[in-house]
């Protein structure tokens, strides 16, 4: 076997002498293969002149090493041009992908009509981006190339090597670029705090404890943290590179060289520039303090205003003496100065920062807090209202009488019309069951507004019957029926809020595919139409689809009698104006390449006039459009005037920023309802309005994007009338109102006075009373309006203390009431009013009764329903099979004081609890979810239906003697017993009633 000369950098060589450094002596190794078989070559000149332990230079020095005494092959530099081969084809797909994205969405957001939206989005982040990785380049590179260039003083010659310093230059360019586009990526995501710190506009009020309009805190602070930050974190890594390259040179020299006064300086200025950013960041940290979430309450506290602020000073001017130190090291060489400083400014972080603060607390202010601390909780309680709207609302007493009569329901004859018997939930799975017509529909949600019938607004129920593309059997799961024929829901259904069908199922105004509307209502005419029902934006659609191509789109299943008997459905081509025409090839290509799908390209059901349609979904939209929104969890679908479907969206501005307000369980302390969003279901427009102009924050994003948003006086009349008071909004002010309708610092210092959202049952399960829809009359209003309301009671206690309505109609829109009870009356609250109709021995069995055959009851919704100065509450009860989800409303349940009343129908339990008739309870027990029953539809009390109910039952013949009066009392009162036990209830009722009349008499006898 030959010998092998191994063309290493061997810098270590084998001797006669022992192992020793290359430039001891001469070399004993010939080149050629007559060596021993693995010896190493000769070194690079790097090792041979720069790590050896001896070794001067001088005329013995070998010749320098060439490429001639062991060069490699020429095949063993083809793999670096390889690598670089492969890296700039990684780097040349990544800017490809981007820049199909962008192709992509800009093409989306012009179909929308806000391209120039998208443009100034992208235009920013481009110039973030450039401006941020200059900068970088041009601080790393900079300092590099003085460091690299800087003169030292050399003990020892440098090593002279170009291939060495052009490895070392790469691997230094390579990091600087790699860095700048880090530092570039970082600057170009933070585009939209850079926008509104460049538009900031004030708040019109100033903070307490430093003096700044609240919108130094909303727009600037938080972009100034960020570029404190950014340019912080620059400063260290050119830092790093002056120390890396200095080192770099220093082991170049073998480690003989000394600093020059040049380098030090150099390197004085690197450290410098660092501490100066931490005393920037010093002063910043003072106006943090007004949102410093850490004390008794949000923001600055006593021990924040009197002890951490100051620090912050003396910290400022520790950090100024940390930088005299270090730039006086460069002329005397001497560390103490600026170890001195350190160790000062360390000292005070430490004491002043930790131990002071905790000390003071301690012993000054936990002693004294409600004293100390009372300025402070009254900010954050007038910074809380405000931020929140809670000093919006009017606060009026309400005289809560113990019962309803007749009076109070003449007075208010709409407070009983329009009760909501059908709870959403239970009603979205009878829909569906019984309105999906076909296993691929669904409905995602169930929704209430108000539509005019008979020329009165009447509260309904709205769902969409959307298409999911999830309930597609196995073998619908093809590329064409997922992308090109099942593209679309069909239609909304709509069911009044207060009626029922006989068989416990809801009425419905609008049904079926194609939609049918009934004429005439239980409630007058209805002047409702529906011209174009189909559905291509909802809150299913998360999946894009190719409309208007070769293939026909699935539309509605057809009926026997609609059928031709070749074809059991309709089909029809998308004529809107949504999506993007897919044109020619290189544009097919692009959405190909971007949604990974190469049949968009290749298939042959797809020409330049197909529309690709995605961020279908209602939110998806929005939010691409205005990511600086947060959006209500509930979009709803409304029917306007002119036929067409529209979903609206509430959205809200928020910040977490607003100085010393306590935040929301959600992370924010400030929101406003400043935007509502109206998107065509079938074209996919989407046009946002500001519906409240007085906020800062919808105000700076108008002056950013002016295109982007329309005043409130071009939102469309018709669409207008269905506004509704947030839900989101509601429950986050009514969530905050729970602590801040205390007004004075002794009041929220001690808790005396905290509320609760209380507890209902729904499926044997306690959960929060949720904020719901109602049409009533407020007290010493003129007329009834649509409200979201919502009961309150004392923290860890039962009992109701107070409730809150929120406003939905015309000029009312957006205006909160609060009513609280007498503080000397005891009114039972929802978890009361549950226990009380648990414990109610008719109800009780009737439950147990209903309960039987395999049956599930469900409760509803328990109601408040405020009418005039009293109240009464309403729970409906649904009765489901085990094996189903068709939930059919089997009786209502009303309680007016003292009186519980469960009846097959609202009028009848409204009758038994206005004591207007004897209790019949539920006329069909026995019945299985399904069955017809001859159930009395539930419809609102006419005035008719309470004068009939209203007559008294004839009138029974009584004894005048007392002692008869006592025998037919007795009997009276054992037939009650006996048909209470047989379930009898009307017979139970008839015989209370006569032994009441029994008592009346007797009582008259012995006066």
């Amino acid at each position: 076997m030959s010998s092998v000369n191994l063309n290493w950098p061997g810098w270590i060589q084998r001797t006669q002498g022992g192992w020793r450094n290359g430039n001891d002596g001469p070399r004993d190794v010939p080149p050629s293969d007559e060596g021993r078989s693995g010896q190493l070559g000769p070194p690079p000149p790097v090792f041979r002149e720069g790590l050896g332990g001896g070794g001067g230079v001088g005329d013995d020095e070998p010749p320098p090493y060439t490429a001639a005494e062991g060069q490699p092959p020429q095949g063993g530099r083809t793999w670096p041009r390889v690598v670089v081969a492969g890296v700039a084809l990684l780097v040349l797909l990544i800017l490809l992908n981007i820049g199909i994205d962008i192709y992509v969405d800009r093409l989306w957001f012009g179909n929308v009509g806000y391209q120039g939206v998208f443009d100034l989005r992208i235009v920013t982040q481009v110039w973030l981006f450039a401006a941020g990785a200059g900068v970088a380049l041009l601080v790393l590179g900079g300092t590099y190339a003085i460091a690299w260039r800087m003169p030292v003083e050399a003990l020892a010659p440098a090593v002279d090597d170009p291939r060495l310093s052009r490895v070392i230059h790469i691997i230094a360019a390579v990091a600087m670029i790699l860095l700048a586009i880090i530092f570039g990526s970082v600057a170009a995501g933070q585009w939209d705090l850079i926008l509104q710190y460049l538009n900031a506009k004030p708040f019109g009020t100033t903070d307490p404890q430093f003096g700044k309009d609240l919108g130094f805190y909303v727009f600037e602070l938080e972009a100034l943290q960020f570029m404190k930050g950014w340019a912080t974190g620059l400063a260290i890594m050119a830092m790093l590179t002056t120390a890396a390259t200095y080192g770099v040179r220093l082991m170049m020299h073998r480690g003989n060289a000394r600093s020059t006064l040049a380098v030090r300086i150099h390197i004085a200025l690197t450290i410098a520039a660092v501490m100066g950013l931490f005393v920037w960041s010093y002063w910043l940290a003072r106006f943090e303090l007004a949102l410093n979430p850490g004390g008794f309450v949000f923001g600055a506290t006593f021990t924040d205003d009197n002890i951490r602020s100051p620090v912050q000073i003396v910290k400022m001017v520790a950090g100024v003496l940390v930088i005299l130190g270090v730039l006086s090291w460069p002329f005397h060489e001497r560390l103490r100065f600026p170890l001195t400083s350190i160790a000062l400014l360390i000292l005070v972080s430490i004491v002043g920062g930790a131990i002071l603060p905790a000390a003071i607390q301690r012993f000054t202010v936990e002693p004294n807090e409600l004293q100390r601390e009372t300025p402070y909780i009254e900010r954050n309680i007038a910074a809380t209202r405000s931020a929140f709207a809670l000093d919006q609302i009017q606060e009026r007493e309400f005289a809560a009488d113990d019962f309803v009569d007749e009076g109070d329901l003449s007075l208010n004859p709409e407070a009983l019309l329009n009760v909501r018997l059908w709870d959403h939930r239970p009603l979205n799975d009878t829909l569906n069951t019984i309105q999906t017509i076909r296993p691929l529909y669904v409905y995602p949600d169930v929704d209430v507004d108000r539509y005019k019938v008979g020329g009165v607004e009447h509260q309904v129920f709205l769902a969409a019957r959307e298409l999911s593309q999830a309930n597609l059997q196995p073998t619908q799961q093809g590329w064409v029926n997922r992308r090109l024929q099942f593209t679309h829901g069909f239609g909304v259904v709509m069911t009044p809020v207060d009626e029922v069908s006989p068989a416990g199922e809801p009425v419905f105004w609008v049904s079926n595919i194609p939609p049918e509307v009934i004429e005439e209502t239980s409630s007058g005419p209805i002047d409702l139409e529906i011209v174009e029902p189909r559905i291509y934006y909802g809150e299913v659609t998360d999946a894009y689809v190719i409309a208007n191509s070769e293939t026909e789109e699935f539309d509605y299943p057809l009926s026997g009698e609609e059928s031709d008997g070749e074809a059991d459905q309709a089909t029809t081509r998308y004529s809107g104006d949504g999506g993007i025409e897919l044109g020619g090839f290189f544009r097919r290509l692009a959405f190909a390449w971007s949604f990974g799908d190469a049949n968009i390209l290749i298939s042959g059901s797809v020409d330049g006039d197909s529309r690709i349609l995605f961020r279908r979904l209602i939110q998806e939209r929005v939010n691409e459009l205005a990511p600086f929104l947060q959006l209500d969890a509930d979009p709803y679908i409304v029917v306007g005037e002119d036929g067409r479907l529209y979903w609206i969206q509430d959205a809200y501005t928020v910040t977490d920023r607003y100085p010393y307000s306590q935040p929301h369980g959600v992370g924010y302390n400030y929101v406003r309802n400043s935007v509502k969003a109206v998107i065509d279901a079938y074209h996919g427009t989407v046009d946002l309005y500001i519906v409240d102009d007085d906020d800062p924050i919808i105000q700076v994003w108008d002056d950013i994007f002016p295109e982007l948003f329309k005043p409130a006086e071009q939102f469309p009349g018709d669409l207008q009338q269905h506004w509704r008071y947030p839900q989101d909004y509601f429950q986050i002010q009514a969530d905050q109102y729970l602590t801040y309708h205390i007004e004075s610092a002794r009041g929220l210092f001690n808790r005396e006075d905290l509320w609760a959202i209380p507890q209902e049952l729904l499926r044997q399960q306690e959960i929060a009373v949720e904020p719901y829809y109602v049409t009533l009359r407020l007290p010493d209003q003129e007329e009834p309006e649509f409200l979201l309301i919502l009961p309150f009671t004392p923290r860890n206690r039962l009992n109701s203390i107070a409730w809150m309505a929120g406003r939905s109609d015309g000029e009312n829109y957006g205006k909160l009431f609060a009513f609280r009870f007498p503080a000397n009356k005891n009114v039972d609250g929802p978890k009361q009013i549950e226990n009380r109709i648990d414990q109610d021995v008719a109800v009780s069995r009737q439950f147990t009764l209903l309960g039987q055959q395999g049956s599930e009851v469900i409760r509803g919704n328990l109601l408040f329903i405020p009418v005039g100065d009293s109240y009464v509450y309403v729970e409906p009860i649904y009765l489901q099979a085990e094996t189903g989800r068709f939930p059919q409303l089997k009786g209502v349940i009303v309680v007016n004081g003292d009186t519980i009343a469960f009846e097959d129908t609202f009028v009848n339990a409204v009758d038994v609890a206005l004591g207007r008739r004897a209790a019949q309870g539920l006329s069909f027990l026995g019945d299985v979810p399904g069955q017809e029953t001859p159930v009395e539809p539930a419809a609102a009390v006419e005035p008719e239906q309470q004068e009939q109910a209203a007559e008294p039952a004839a009138p029974i013949e009584l004894s005048d003697d007392a002692a008869e009066l006592a025998d037919q009392a007795q009997v009276a009162f054992e037939e009650a017993l006996q048909k209470q036990r047989e379930g009898d209830w009307a017979g139970y009722g008839a015989a209370i009633e006569r032994l009441g009349q029994i008592l009346e008499r007797l009582s008259a006898a012995a006066e």
